[in-house]
């Protein structure tokens, strides 16, 4: 008997925190979804029937078009990409780059730090004051909806522009609105995110402020962080390809081109030259209702890589050291209570552990990669030779968590 993937609780800990990220079920997530539904559509997507990591990967691209970065390497002057997300009027990044940069910028970055934690708060200064009950949002958002799904910046001369860090927090909030979950990323230079896929049964990394992914240039498999961060410290770092993707209908050219030769993509040949060497997550992210004076966030650094040399990470005070199953934990199910019977075969109870959503949960049950098929049960017996077998849930909002894997 092998457990080979398995959720597991974590434990309240001296120095480490407790995880808390965005719950799928409060009122004002679940009311985000009409717009991110009209948002996917524009993409040929469905909020309720698409992949999750179609829709990770489309809310990754339409973010960036609706939270544009200062950084005029993403949209250098002359380029066309992601123009649709202004004004007509407006439509020369030449001009928007002299606009949005130098000192603009800092004092951007400033305001949206001054604005916390609360990730739905600062949200709304974009998108217009929630109707939780609804789903209808006010007109006094710095972007307007100028078509279904289509997002313009209202003024150009007021819009602020959003760094790295901001942008992701807003990442976090809608993704949790079609079941997504996903932590804040630390990394030298740069936040980014990650989200647990859970088709995928794995995080992958997400960049909005980048728009883009990455895959390994020779299985073209999508890398989680932890293959990031490995290739990173290991020279292998020319082995983690970028990938983009298509844009909404109404604006589908390639928004950020990858430019090797310019900053416009994280693993470029100008920038971070020891790619993703320090990584941590943020822990706590649930913060929605809680004053600016209460919050307090915290994050886990893995104890691996450059992290000696980089400041702040190398303060352990404030940033605690954790393995990799607590700074990336697997959510969904896990085995309880395992026991090995003496005539052969194992019992297990099933919990569902990290998981944002709500119960009551339904178990799902599969063997050897077969269909899945409901399990009624909270906990199994598997006799020996039964094969490898995959047990995940299905959560109230309809959901599906991460696998737990045993093979007997």
């Amino acid at each position: 008997m092998r457990i080979v993937t398995s959720a597991k609780l974590l434990p309240a800990h001296l120095t480490l925190p407790t995880l808390s990220p965005v719950p799928f079920d409060h009122a004002a997530v679940r009311a985000l979804r009409p717009m991110l539904g009209r948002i996917l559509g524009r993409y040929g997507l469905n909020i309720d029937s698409s992949s999750r990591l179609d829709i990770a990967d489309a809310l990754r691209d339409s973010g960036a078009r609706r939270e544009l970065h200062p950084h005029p390497p993403l949209h250098p002057a002359g380029s066309t990409a992601g123009l649709m997300s202004v004004p007509p009027a407006s439509r020369n990044w030449g001009t928007l780059n002299t606009l949005w940069s130098g000192q603009r910028a800092v004092d951007d970055n400033t305001w949206w730090a001054g604005l916390g934690y609360d990730y739905l708060t600062r949200w709304q200064k974009m998108y217009g004051t929630l109707n939780t009950a609804t789903g209808a949002l006010a007109a006094d958002g710095m972007m307007q909806e100028v078509e279904s799904g289509w997002w313009q910046v209202r003024d150009v001369a007021s819009y602020r522009t959003i760094q790295c860090t901001h942008q992701h927090f807003h990442s976090i909030l809608e993704s949790a609105a079609v079941g997504i979950p996903e932590l804040l990323v630390n990394t030298i230079g740069h936040d980014t995110k990650v989200s647990f896929i859970a088709e995928l049964n794995r995080w992958i990394m997400q960049c909005r402020t980048y728009n883009e992914t990455y895959v390994h240039a020779l299985t073209g498999e999508r890398l989680t962080p932890l293959q990031v961060h490995e290739m990173s410290i290991s020279g292998q770092r020319h082995l983690i390809r970028t990938v983009k993707r298509a844009g909404p209908d109404y604006d589908p050219g390639t928004y950020i081109p990858a430019n090797p030769a310019t900053d416009s993509m994280y693993f470029s040949d100008v920038a971070h030259a020891g790619g993703m060497s320090v990584m941590g997550t943020f822990q706590i992210n649930n913060f929605l209702g809680v004053p600016v004076a209460a919050q307090r966030p915290r994050s886990v650094q893995l104890a691996t890589g450059d992290l000696p040399n980089q400041a702040p990470f190398n303060n352990a005070a404030s940033f605690p050291r954790a393995l990799a199953d607590r700074v990336f934990p697997h959510l969904g199910v896990g085995f309880i209570r395992v026991q090995e019977q003496a005539g052969g075969g194992v019992s297990f109870g099933l919990g569902v552990f990290n998981w944002p959503g709500a119960g009551p949960y339904a178990f799902q049950k599969r063997v050897n990669g077969g269909a899945w098929a409901d399990h009624a049960l909270d906990g199994d017996f598997l006799a020996r030779g039964a094969g490898r077998v995959d047990y995940r849930a299905r959560d109230s909002l309809g959901f599906y968590t991460g696998w737990a894997t045993i093979d007997v």
